[in-house]
């Protein structure tokens, strides 16, 4: 049934006639009259000729007294006016039509003619416009607006948008049920090329529900819209609606074809809109949930700016030459193959583009890439035509708790800001627990959290010698460990943190992957807890915590060094004169403590050799020159004008550690045994060269750049070479 009618008053010039505008929405008997009722009442303050003069002042999308200036428009070209209604602009260049009282009217459904001096309206069908088909008495409304069954215009396009959602979600569905008909490796590489936007992804079902024709409404839309009404709407309404419900098609067919992939992918993310600056890689650290991509995987986008089609989510665990090690869930490990299947597969077409036979492509992607599949719970790694060597397969078995590292330590991850990812494979944590869990900076104890910490240990009377270490969580004592001969024991104090809770954070604790005992947990943060009392003394001291490590990650060796060597050349030297002057039968590394971790310093079992100081040769195997003799000699004379802050300075630069109860002397010596060694390492014959005091060294430097002697006994110490280029002889 229609619902367009025609709205006006008597001309009080012409009785006859009729002066109208043309209302297009919801114009039946059963809604105009208590539209008019209320907007007599509420707008024109009872005022029936008001009433009149506002309702032809324009053409009329709906009537209704609820429209505010804020009232969202349904078409373009609309404009609310408060209190009467939604205006139009079809025929807005028409004028009030008038029309004879006994005419018939074709191209509306109902007439509504009021009567401004009796507060009335009649209503006319619209075949009658002299006989009425009903009188209306113009009140204040006692009932609501009655529900024409319809959506209301304001809501018309909410309908056909959820029309349109409802449809694209069925194409998406019928999507999916063939696209992942296949098997699961299958299933995984499309829902990859998807994802990644891949030309060569199968499409989702084409759009069914464009109209046959003009004239008739889509199928979708019938039981929105009602044939009658489509078939009312001009030509630019009509293209509006199918607008609206196309891209409600559109938009639903992709958001659910997406999470059919990620679903199947276990991914959630990107597009997500969610705020993921909590898992940005500045704010990452061992333990913690991030997103990773290789780092060959970024492309430029059209603004210039890098993206990275996936991202994979998973735990760092370490790092491997400056790139990110993590471990990931069987789900995300399978996309990683699967995306590694793909990238063969894209390359392959590569190739066979660019000519090259199937065979020849194929050859050529096994030696630019791994093959990569799961064997069970085993991922296979073939590198053999890569590397040319037939041993070179890998095989990733999950680790105890189920997760997987892929190629970690091989492969050039990066942590990367989820925001540069168009699409995330992974279950993301919520804000706030993103930390798996805490690595123990000392003994590298994985522990569910930092939360619980050692505060005090305490020697106890007794042989064996025993002792006592007080735990705190969050600062607050909660519980005592005990040592004993079979090891440590612990003894809660406080209902906050009870033998229950004690078992839950065991159950978290990995020492190597593995889980943890009781007496492993507790000397570990024992050990936390005296390692870190050590780093805070060096600190305030103004020196350095060393550490020598056995290949197990044992500590065997603790060594505060004053003063702090100055600059990585400083600490190359300290590292070399610990590995001689420190030996341990386990040693395996040296490290330094910068504050917030323990840095490489040197390998304890990679002793330095050095050139035999009788030699005249550098470390280039040139022999040495006049002047590089005469500068050593003159750098270590001036030692003795250094005074004592200028000296310690100077041992931080050398990385030479000292005892702050040595003279300024003692110190001087150890500054020119470096120095000769330094010497010794670049071929100089320095333990045939004389000691010179500063004086006589400065007075050596002001001749050899052309001066004449002002003390020719100056001169006597150093040996007058026969051959410029040549060492002194003796």
């Amino acid at each position: 049934m229609r619902t367009d009618c025609l709205i006006g008053v008597l001309d009080p010039d012409q009785p006859a006639t009729v002066r109208v505008r043309y209302v297009q929405f919801d114009g039946g008997p059963g809604h105009i009259p208590a539209i008019l009722d209320r907007i007599w009442s509420h707008t024109c303050s009872h005022d029936a000729v008001t009433l009149a003069d506002r309702l032809l002042a324009h053409q009329w999308s709906y009537l209704d007294d609820g429209v505010t200036t804020d009232t969202a428009i349904t078409f373009t070209g609309e404009q609310p006016v408060p209190g009467i209604g939604m205006a139009s602009d079809l025929d807005a260049d028409r004028q009030v039509e008038v029309l004879p009282l006994r005419a018939a009217v074709e191209h509306v459904s109902w007439v509504y003619v009021i009567d401004p001096t009796h507060a009335t309206v009649t209503v006319h069908n619209h075949a009658n416009l002299r006989e009425p088909f009903a009188l209306h008495r113009l009140t204040d409304p006692a009932q609501p607006v009655p529900d024409t069954g319809r959506p209301r215009p304001s809501e018309l396009f909410t309908a056909v948008r959820d029309a349109g959602t409802t449809h694209g979600l069925i194409l998406a569905d019928t999507w999916a049920l063939d696209a992942f008909g296949g098997t699961h490796a299958q299933a995984q590489v499309t829902a990859l090329r998807v994802l990644t936007g891949d030309p060569a992804a199968p499409q989702a079902l084409p759009d069914s529900g464009a109209p046959g024709s003009q004239g008739s409404a889509p199928t979708d839309l019938a039981d929105v819209l009602g044939a009658s009404d489509w078939s009312r709407l001009t030509p630019v309404r009509r293209s509006e609606v199918l607008d609206a419900w196309r891209a409600a098609v559109a938009a639903a067919r992709a958001d659910r074809t997406v999470a059919h992939c990620r679903r199947l992918l276990a991914a959630v993310g990107g597009g997500t809109g969610r705020d993921l600056s909590s898992l940005h890689p500045d704010r990452l650290r061992v333990g913690g949930v991030g997103v990773f991509a290789g780092d060959w995987a970024a492309v430029p986008a059209p603004s210039g700016q890098t993206r990275l089609p996936v991202g994979f989510v998973g735990v760092l665990t370490g790092s491997w030459n400056g790139f990110a090690v993590f471990t990931c869930t069987r789900q995300v490990a399978e996309a990683i193959v699967a995306d590694q299947q793909l990238q063969r597969e894209r390359h392959r077409t590569w190739l066979i583009d660019r000519g090259r036979g199937p065979d020849d492509a194929d050859r050529e992607v096994d030696e630019s890439m791994a093959t990569m599949r799961f064997d069970g719970d085993t991922i296979v790694v073939d590198e053999t035509a890569v590397s040319g060597d037939p041993d070179a397969v890998t095989r990733i078995e999950p680790d105890p708790d189920g997760q997987y590292s892929v190629m970690g330590g091989s492969w050039t991850w990066q942590a990367v800001d989820p925001h540069d990812c168009e699409n995330i494979i992974g279950v993301l944590p919520a804000p706030g627990a993103q930390q798996q869990f805490v690595e123990l900076p000392h003994t590298g104890l994985r522990v569910p959290h930092d939360r619980l910490r050692v505060t005090d240990v305490r020697a106890l009377p007794g042989t064996p010698p025993t002792f006592v270490a007080t735990l705190a969580l969050d600062d607050t004592p909660v519980a005592e460990a005990h040592s004993g001969e079979d090891g440590f024991h612990l003894s809660p104090r406080s209902a906050a943190f009870g033998r229950d809770h004690w078992t839950t954070y065991l159950s978290g604790c990995r020492q190597h992957g593995r889980p943890a005992s009781d007496t492993q947990v507790l000397a570990a943060l024992i050990t936390e807890h005296r390692v870190g009392q050590a780093a805070r003394q060096a600190t305030t001291d103004g020196a350095v915590l060393t550490r020598l490590v056995a290949a197990d990650g044992t500590m065997v060796r603790l060594r505060p060094v004053w003063p702090a060597p100055r600059g990585y050349s400083a600490r190359t030297q300290l590292g070399q004169l610990l590995q001689r002057e420190d030996p341990h039968p386990r040693g395996h590394l040296w490290q330094w403590w910068t504050g917030t971790t323990w840095k490489h310093l040197a390998a304890a079992t990679d002793q330095r050799t050095t050139t035999d100081p009788r030699t005249i040769t550098d470390a280039t195997g040139h022999k040495a020159t006049l002047g590089q003799l005469l500068a050593h000699i003159i750098a270590e004379s001036l030692y003795e004008r250094l005074d004592r802050d200028q000296l310690i300075k100077q041992a931080a630069g050398d990385g030479i550690p000292l005892d702050r109860q040595m003279s300024d002397d003692q110190i001087r010596a150890l500054l020119r045994a470096a120095h000769r060694e330094r010497g010794r390492d670049a071929g100089l014959p320095v333990d045939d060269l004389p000691t010179l005091t500063a004086d006589q060294g400065l007075e050596l430097g002001r001749i050899a750049t052309g001066g004449a002697p002002t003390n020719p006994t100056a001169t006597t110490v150093q040996p007058t070479p026969s051959d410029p280029d040549q060492p002194p002889t003796h």
